[in-house]
């Protein structure tokens, strides 16, 4: 009996303590569910130090200083380029003495100075250093070193057929910038051109188809310019 009553105490004793503890938890979550918590400041916030961004100029000093091979330095100097050699000058353009078309297209008789013996050319020919590109009866187009030349028919005749052997003698006129007059007559054929034909001299008074020295006076009309030709070609 006394145990059992040992035993009935130890359990009135243990289910006091546990409703107590019980209570007690209660009373510690209604006091928590009904107060308000005091908020704590907040921590003071420091910024942290700007760090500037990366630039590829920043490395510049290291990429010129690093010569593994000394083209990185752009402050070399430079050589300059050799200068240009100057072009040669334009040597004196042709004279011009005429143009025909005899049935073998059009023609133009040209020499490369006054007084040496002048050949005939069609377009595409070449003339000393230039090239005949195209001419009519107003102007002559040349090309030189790459340049297209245009000149006026009238600002390349340096002559009239039979004045080349008149410009070749001695002027023996009393001053200068005269020459001496023109005496009609018989003279016969002039200098004779690469072709064989023979120029007319001025105040020749022979008549077309006179024959001498081996050539025939021929006298005709330029179908380009309108104008009258005169030359001694070889008899055939």
């Amino acid at each position: 009996m006394v145990l059992n009553v040992v035993l009935a105490a130890t359990v009135v004793y243990a289910g006091v303590e546990l409703r107590g503890q019980y209570l007690a938890a209660r009373a510690r979550q209604t006091h928590l569910l009904n107060s308000q918590p005091t908020p704590l400041p907040a921590p003071q916030f420091t910024s942290l130090p700007e760090v500037a961004p990366v630039m590829a100029s920043g490395y510049a000093n290291v990429a010129q200083k690093f010569l593994l091979d000394p083209s990185r330095d752009p402050n070399l100097p430079i050589e300059p380029p050799p200068p240009e050699k100057p072009k040669p000058p334009m040597p004196p353009l042709p004279v011009y003495h005429g143009m025909w078309n005899i049935g073998e297209g059009p023609e133009i008789i040209m020499s490369l100075k006054a007084d040496s013996p002048y050949k005939r050319f069609h377009a595409g020919e070449a003339i000393g250093d230039f090239k005949l590109v195209a001419f009519n009866a107003e102007k002559v187009e040349l090309e030189w070193d790459g340049q297209r030349i245009i000149r006026m028919v009238a600002d390349l005749s340096g002559h009239r057929p039979g004045q080349v052997a008149q410009q070749a003698q001695p002027d023996n006129s009393a001053s200068a910038g005269t020459r001496p007059p023109v005496t009609a007559g018989d003279k016969g054929p002039g200098i004779a051109n690469p072709t064989g034909e023979r120029s007319c001299q001025l105040g020749d008074t022979s008549e077309p188809g006179t024959v001498k020295d081996g050539v025939v006076k021929t006298v005709g009309r330029n179908a380009l310019t309108g104008g009258e030709y005169c030359i001694w070609k070889p008899v055939r």
